[in-house]
């Protein structure tokens, strides 16, 4: 069962797109560009055969960690597993990886960020008291925002925030004023 669920998790669902392709390639055909419709179907096929691909090498990959997390247990942690939610699950695409974690795992009190422009100030010279919001509905949570000497910012959270995402929005607050905001680099 547990399995079953992972592998739905871990499945790409492109299952549109290579519908499209296909009727794409039936309506050249249609039109006479039989060459055409030919060329398109090998792409398509091409296509598909990397897909499963990829998404064997994640699945074997999410098998082989639930294995040996399985292995390593006793009987009795093993059935209370079983028993609970799945394990937080994460792919990173540009390395094809797949990273099976816990929910605890996300949580950090350090988020630098880059690209930072301030409002409320002209500049951050020295640790200043904020409240971070790394989501639209995140509440926001008190943090001492510093500039490092490279230009970046690091946010220092008194409570630990979940998921503070590379790539993502990070704005800082004094108040309802807006002190900046900027891009996390790493949480």
């Amino acid at each position: 069962m547990v399995y079953q669920k992972l592998t739905r998790l871990l499945a790409p669902r492109i299952g549109l797109y290579f519908g499209v392709m296909l009727a794409f390639a039936g309506v050249t055909a249609l039109l006479g560009e039989t060459q055409a419709a030919v060329a398109e179907l090998i792409v398509v096929g091409v296509l598909l055969i990397a897909c499963g691909a990829s998404a064997l090498r994640r699945k074997q990959e999410a098998d082989r960690y639930l294995k040996e997390l399985m292995d390593s247990m006793d009987q009795a942690t093993r059935d209370s597993t079983l028993n609970c939610p799945l394990p937080l699950v994460i792919f990173r695409p540009e390395t094809d990886e797949v990273v099976v974690g816990r929910n605890e795992d996300i949580f950090t009190r350090e988020v630098l960020c880059h690209q930072v422009s301030f409002m409320a100030v002209e500049d951050l010279t020295k640790p200043r008291e904020a409240v971070a919001k790394i989501r639209y509905n995140h509440r926001g949570e008190r943090c001492i925002v510093e500039k490092q000497p490279d230009g970046r910012v690091l946010a220092t959270f008194g409570q630990p925030v979940r998921a503070a995402t590379p790539g993502q929005s990070i704005c800082f607050y004094d108040g309802e004023y807006v002190l900046g905001g900027g891009v996390i680099v790493s949480g």
